[in-house]
């Protein structure tokens, strides 16, 4: 994840007009941007307009059309910074969550730095949803511990614009709001 953000803080500062993009392009930027990032980035510069766009959801196109227009354009740097914000956010909150439930010493330590390590964790550096909808379903989580039932469903909609699984949140957090009613 530092990797990537280093990698990330580079392409910004060579991304400026006159730089050289293709060898950039090559080895900083292209290796994060696969399969259905093309789709993301098609959505965030021309709308719904291809045949086949419809069933991903809007915000993380939208949130990349709102970060890249400052940035000259650049969408695949914006879908790739929203990510990298999305990916400490929700590491942010893994911890949080982590402290709030667990008693033991140094729990959430331990458990952010195997997430950290994991595998797959570098899935959510990649220009996907993942890392966003993650973000907000953890948030929902704290909100919830929190008994914030507005924000709890602010936050849960904005998940279900990033995330088709996003519906579901509220099926969690239903006996949590019921019980508060009673």
């Amino acid at each position: 994840i530092v990797c990537s953000s280093i990698a990330l803080l580079l392409t910004f500062m060579l991304s400026r007009p006159g730089a050289s993009s293709s060898v950039l392009d090559r080895y900083v930027t292209n290796p994060w941007l696969h399969w259905d990032t093309y789709w993301y980035l098609g959505i965030a510069e021309n709308g719904y307009r291809a045949a086949g766009s419809t069933p991903f959801m809007p915000l993380y196109p939208l949130l990349i059309r709102i970060v890249g227009m400052p940035l000259g354009g650049n969408f695949p740097l914006a879908a790739l910074l929203i990510s990298t914000v999305a990916t400490f956010g929700a590491l942010l909150c893994f911890y949080r969550l982590i402290s709030r439930l667990s008693s033991v010493s140094h729990a959430a330590d331990w458990a952010l730095v195997t997430a950290v390590l994991l595998p797959v964790s570098f899935f959510l550096m990649a220009a996907y949803t993942e890392a966003l909808f993650l973000w907000l379903a953890l948030a929902t989580v704290l909100l919830a511990l929190k008994k914030r039932w507005v924000l709890v469903a602010g936050v849960t909609a904005l998940a279900a614009l990033t995330h088709h699984q996003g519906v579901f949140l509220p099926i969690v957090f239903l006996p949590g709001l019921l019980s508060q009613a009673w």
